[in-house]
C-alpha cells in the first residue's frame, strides 16, 4: 500500500512540470523561514510580532501587527534581505516592503515556527525594543485599589440596590 504522500509526489509530478515544483518548494521554504531570518538579523523578538505575507515580483511584504514592529524591521531591512538572498539565492528576491498588519499577528504560527524552546531564548535588550503595551487599570486587572474615592460611587450604588431590593422584599 502507498503512503498518501506519495500518491500526491506522483500526481504532482504527472501533472506539474517540475522547475515549478520546485519554484513552490523554494518559496514555502522562504516563507517557513521567517523566524530564522530575523533572528540572523538579531530581531527575534519581531518574529512574533510579523510574517512575509507574499513574494511578488522579486520583492518580499512583511507585515507587522504594530508600527512599532514595523519600524525596528525597517532598521534591519538590509540584514533581513541579505539572508534570503544567500539562503534562496533561486528566488532572486530583490527587495523588502513592509506594511501594518490589519489584524493581530497570530503568536501560534510564530511559535510553531519557532522551532525548539531552545532556539526561543530570550534576545538581549528586547525589552527596550518591544511596543508598549497597553497597561490595564487596577480595576480591570484584579488589584486592590489603594484610592478610596474609586470605591464610593460603588459602596453607593450598592446601598441603593440593597434598598430597592427591601422595598421590593416588603
Amino acid at each position: 500500500m502507498k503512503r498518501a504522500g506519495d500518491l500526491l509526489s506522483a500526481f504532482l509530478n504527472e501533472h506539474f512540470d517540475p522547475v515549478s515544483l520546485e519554484n513552490g518548494r523554494m518559496t514555502a521554504g522562504l516563507f517557513s523561514s521567517w523566524v530564522s531570518a530575523a533572528r540572523a538579523a538579531n530581531i527575534g523578538a519581531a518574529a512574533d510580532h510579523s510574517r512575509i505575507r507574499e513574494l511578488e515580483h522579486k520583492v518580499l511584504l512583511i507585515e507587522a501587527d504594530h508600527p512599532g514592529w514595523v519600524q525596528l524591521l525597517q532598521t534591519k531591512q538590509r540584514q533581513l534581505l541579505q539572508y534570503v538572498q544567500v539562503k534562496f539565492p533561486e528566488l532572486d528576491i530583490q527587495g523588502i516592503s513592509f506594511c501594518l498588519s490589519s489584524e493581530p499577528i497570530s503568536r501560534a504560527f510564530a511559535e510553531s515556527a519557532a522551532g525548539s524552546a531552545e532556539d526561543s531564548a530570550p534576545v538581549p535588550g528586547k525589552e527596550a525594543i518591544q511596543p508598549e503595551a497597553e497597561t490595564p487599570s487596577p480595576l480591570q486587572s484584579g488589584l486592590p485599589v489603594s484610592n478610596e474615592a474609586l470605591y464610593e460611587p460603588i459602596k453607593k450604588f450598592k446601598k441603593i440596590i440593597q434598598e430597592r431590593n427591601k422595598k421590593i422584599q416588603e
